[in-house]
């Protein structure tokens, strides 16, 4: 159930903060290589995964907030 959860969230992310956050977390690509895939830069990334990861974080605590 938990994993349902953890990939509904994923999938609400902004499509570019879900890109960063998928490559690097579940397919366990590094940075150096999205900076050469996308031509982005280092900080750009780091800023949406950092955001990607708060904004789980809100929604994951939403599903285990008790009533």
């Amino acid at each position: 159930e938990l994993r349902q959860v953890i990939d509904a969230a994923i999938e609400r992310l902004d499509e570019k903060q879900r890109f960063v956050f998928v490559e690097t977390e579940i397919k366990g690509r590094s940075y150096d290589e999205l900076v050469k895939q996308t031509g982005e830069k280092l900080g750009t990334l780091l800023s949406r995964k950092s955001r990607a990861v708060k904004r789980l974080k809100a929604m994951i605590k939403e599903y285990y907030k008790e009533d």
